[in-house]
């Protein structure tokens, strides 16, 4: 039964929640596989900040072209994909926090939090990682 209801809840989400008990989707050995894949996709979300900074550096220059009577051979964007690419923008320090986040923790779950502290090796805190606040579940208690 659901903590919330005395009735039971629908079979597809009792059989979902007891295969997902017995046999876990996240296996902790497959962690350096996802770290290399969130690699990847942060230099994804980094070249795409890029180019969507050039756009909209691009578009603020056409529009003063277009007001110059030079009309005729610019197309600009639409007012919601600049509005789109600003929000984008908008969000790129948090979306690289959370990365930064997601990354550190990860590497605490599979090498403990002591070996993770000690990655300073390969990148300094300060330049990867500066004032990030773990999760507790990751803090070494010892």
């Amino acid at each position: 039964m659901l903590a919330s209801s005395t009735r039971p809840g629908p079979p597809s989400l009792i059989f979902h929640a007891a295969r997902i008990i017995l046999s876990p989707s996240f296996i902790i050995g497959q962690i350096p596989q996802l770290l290399d894949l969130l690699a990847v996709i942060e230099t994804f979300r980094r070249f795409a900040a890029l180019k969507s900074d050039k756009a909209l550096e691009l578009q603020t220059h056409y529009e003063g072209e277009k007001t110059h009577g030079r009309q005729e051979d610019i197309r600009l964007l639409a007012p919601h994909e600049v509005r789109t690419l600003r929000r984008f923008l908008d969000k790129q320090d948090t979306q690289r926090w959370e990365y930064i986040v997601l990354v550190r923790n990860l590497i605490q779950l599979v090498s403990g939090p002591t070996k993770a502290y000690h990655m300073d090796t390969l990148l300094t805190e300060q330049t990867l990682w500066p004032d990030v606040i773990v999760h507790p579940l990751f803090v070494d208690s010892t």
